[in-house]
């Protein structure tokens, strides 16, 4: 399932953040094309605004992806988008994993969806990318707050389908909105949440700034593979 139904509230642009072009192509084509040409995704579901759809349209004709099953619309939350996608993931046939992506995460390697995959299945529980702090942290009264036992939680996240579809139907009744696919899962379900390594280049654009390291990363870009020069990296573009 690809998010691309956010308002983009701190994102100044005319347009909302994943329809934006970085380097001649539609933000939102680059988590998609990456997830038609992984091994281990076999449906799309892809969750836009309506008043995006038209801009959705035409990325996606771009594109022209196979695995693309149903365009539905999100709601007023990211909870409320994410529960509009399992409605339509729950209308297919022989789906036991579900994967929760965030298009604007342009950046999403093969590699990480392989990843994924291989830990959730071989260890049956739900699976996170997760990075370790790299900075220092402080609190809002100037103190630096031990970081050693938190995670920076990245999208895709991946979780068995009965346990997401349940959870999110409970979450529903309640008027629980978690902050994430892996927050609902976790406060509806008795189900492991595990982490591997995350991908300090899967950026994910919040402001202009972060269009601007896009457009030089996406250089480098080959659809779900980094291919920059030896010895180099997409943070020295």
């Amino acid at each position: 399932m690809l998010l691309a139904g956010g308002a983009s509230s701190r994102f100044d642009h005319e347009l909302s953040k994943v329809y934006v072009p970085v380097r001649g192509r539609p933000l939102l084509t680059y988590s998609l094309t990456t997830l038609e040409r992984s091994q281990v995704v076999d449906h799309i579901v892809l969750v836009v605004r309506e008043d995006d759809r038209s801009a959705a349209m035409a990325a996606v004709e771009a594109v022209g992806p196979t695995k693309l099953r149903s365009i539905v619309t999100g709601g007023a939350t990211r909870h409320d988008s994410e529960a509009a996608g399992l409605d339509a993931v729950r209308g297919l046939r022989d789906v036991g994993w579900v994967m929760v992506h965030d298009a604007a995460r342009p950046f999403v390697t093969l590699d990480l969806l392989e990843r994924l995959v291989a830990a959730g299945i071989s260890r049956g529980v739900g699976v996170v990318p997760g990075r370790r702090f790299d900075e220092v942290v402080v609190d809002d009264d100037g103190n630096v707050v031990d970081t050693s036992d938190l995670v920076m939680v990245q999208t895709p996240q991946l979780f068995p389908i009965w346990d997401a579809l349940v959870a999110y139907s409970s979450a529903s009744t309640d008027g629980f909105h978690g902050v994430d696919t892996a927050e609902t899962v976790a406060a509806y379900r008795d189900l492991v949440v595990d982490y591997v390594d995350g991908d300090e280049y899967n950026l994910k654009l919040t402001t202009l700034e972060d269009l601007f390291t896009a457009e030089q990363w996406a250089e480098h870009w080959r659809d779900g593979r980094w291919a920059w020069p030896r010895g180099s990296s997409p943070g020295d573009a």
